[in-house]
């Protein structure tokens, strides 16, 4: 399979979304299936062909415009996470957390002609950290109540000592 071929059956089945966007006013040039599924999920729509501020809501392209700026000017990739909204199977709205990578791709006069956006679900990590970092604090909590028993049962022992010793002297 000649290599356009396969880059372009990578792009097209890969499971992550995936769009190209042109510089220097972002221009979307490519989008694959598994982006468009996500937009949709989103209730918007792929915007190849029109530059991000036509397409995106506007908060978004503020969110994401400084970071796309930054890819640019350094040539260095970069990623950030953010949550957003989406409706599930069930039909209620649920809570993704998403990465996305923004990735230069360097033209024949080494320049950054495009960025690859790779997106990336890590609501399963983000939540489970969550649980874990939930279940140190109940586990700092458990020290501490066991500390505070065994201090209670030796202010209790002192106590029984001294009474003890109390009633001998009686």
């Amino acid at each position: 399979m000649p290599l356009e071929h396969l880059f372009t059956a990578v792009f097209e089945q890969s499971p992550l979304p995936m769009m190209v966007l042109a510089p220097p006013e972002y221009r979307c040039t490519l989008t694959n299936p598994a982006l468009r599924k996500l937009l949709d999920s989103l209730g918007q729509s792929p915007s190849e062909g029109h530059p991000i501020t036509e397409t995106w809501a506007e908060a978004v392209v503020r969110q994401y415009r400084s970071e796309l700026d930054r890819v640019c000017q350094t040539g260095q990739p970069h990623s950030v996470t953010s949550p957003t909204m989406q409706a599930e199977a069930d039909g209620r709205p649920q809570e993704r957390f998403r990465k996305f990578g923004f990735h230069p791709v360097f033209g024949a006069r080494k320049r950054v002609e495009s960025i690859l956006v790779i997106g990336e679900d890590i609501t399963e990590k983000i939540l489970l950290d969550r649980r874990l970092e939930k279940a140190d604090q109940l586990q700092a909590l458990l020290n501490s109540m066991v500390h505070i028993t065994g201090t209670v049962s030796v202010v209790r022992d002192i106590t029984e000592q001294k009474r003890l010793q109390d009633a001998e002297i009686n």
